[in-house]
């Protein structure tokens, strides 16, 4: 107790030196009173204010609770990502679909029979990514059309091409998304 008495009389000996009066020292305490009040209702409204906000997301717009809303949400989440994984294996079926499709080609028009005039005939080469596929030539003369039909697996024909296929076939092999393998 004598150590309370003995800080209050030493705040007491240095307020009375002070050189205040008592009318200046009021005024300064009612300021400071004022300042203090305005801060209160300040921190009053903000508090007001976050208790709304808090209120809202705890209950909704609707009144529905926080749980429900979020076990919505990840059943919608759950949706998407079942969406997802179907959309990732029909596209892995599908890339495999489209190896087999024809996506190489190579044509070469020339004129088979000396003396017919225009380049009527032609060399075409048709492959799937897997560079397999077939080199269609057709030889047209005045009186008929002549169709030839030559395999070709892995880019390599199965038998001996004219200048022309050789040339549709390497087109067909420079050409479409997996270039000359």
């Amino acid at each position: 107790m004598e150590v309370l008495n003995s800080i209050f009389d030493g705040m007491s000996d240095a307020v009375n030196a002070l050189p205040l009066n008592d009318n200046l020292f009021l005024l300064m305490l009612i300021l400071i009173n004022i300042i203090l009040i305005i801060l209160v209702v300040s921190l009053q409204i903000r508090v007001g204010y976050l208790t709304k906000r808090y209120d809202l997301f705890m209950r909704g717009h609707n009144g529905a609770a926080l749980e429900d809303n979020m076990v919505d949400l990840y059943r919608k989440i759950q949706t998407i990502q079942n969406r997802e994984q179907a959309n990732k294996d029909l596209m892995k079926m599908l890339n495999r679909g489209m190896n087999d499709t024809i996506q190489k080609t190579g044509l070469v028009k020339y004129n088979a029979f000396d003396g017919m005039g225009g380049e009527s005939s032609f060399a075409l080469a048709l492959l799937n990514m897997e560079n397999t596929g077939f080199i269609l030539n057709a030889m047209h003369s005045r009186n008929s059309c002549y169709l030839y039909i030559k395999e070709v697996h892995g880019g390599k024909p199965d038998v001996i091409l004219t200048n022309e296929e050789k040339g549709a076939l390497d087109e067909a092999l420079d050409s479409g998304y997996g270039k000359r393998s």
